[in-house]
């Protein structure tokens, strides 16, 4: 979908994405902010393939290298995919720019990991692109998927003074 790609490109494409949430309150919860691409990386297990949706700029793939034969990253974000490759490219992570409302371009029961972190709010045919992850997915594969928690504790604080959460445009 071309309409998908351009608003990801506009919202997330060549610029990084900014930190909106304030350093005073960051601080604060330090012990409570966990990092989400640490956090899904102790659920993982060592296994053949890896395929990350919502690559991004890389980092997680790369982090998870050593762990998997296969480390395949997919986004929608030509300008993300371009920067993944020329920053972890050597590191034998292959980096794909893909649509999730289009049907995933791998053979059946690829991949014996797959994770989604914070993509499915971007996807307008959810059941087609689960679907999908399931075909892909090997038989006792496992899938990890992280959604946007609006009632997260600094998104509540910052509702008192007003500012509003947003998960897409």
């Amino acid at each position: 979908m071309k309409l998908t790609r351009d608003m990801m490109n506009a919202t997330y494409g060549s610029v990084a994405v900014s930190q909106t949430t304030s350093k005073l309150l960051l601080w604060l919860f330090r012990h409570f902010n966990v990092s989400r691409n640490n956090f899904v990386s102790t659920l993982l297990q060592p296994g053949q393939a890896l395929l990350d949706l919502g690559s991004g700029d890389g980092s997680f793939c790369a982090a998870n290298r050593g762990n998997f034969n296969r480390v395949v990253g997919l986004d929608i974000s030509s300008d993300r995919i371009q920067h993944a490759r020329e920053q972890y490219g050597n590191m034998q992570c292959q980096f794909l720019q893909h649509d999730f409302n289009d049907p995933l371009p791998f053979a059946d029961h690829s991949f014996d990991v797959i994770t989604s972190m914070a993509v499915v709010d971007w996807v307008y045919d959810l059941t087609g692109c689960l679907q999908e992850v399931y075909r892909v997915l090997q038989l006792n594969g496992r899938f990890v998927l992280e959604v946007n928690n609006l009632g997260y504790f600094v998104r509540r604080i910052k509702l008192l003074f007003g500012i509003y959460p947003s998960v897409s445009t």
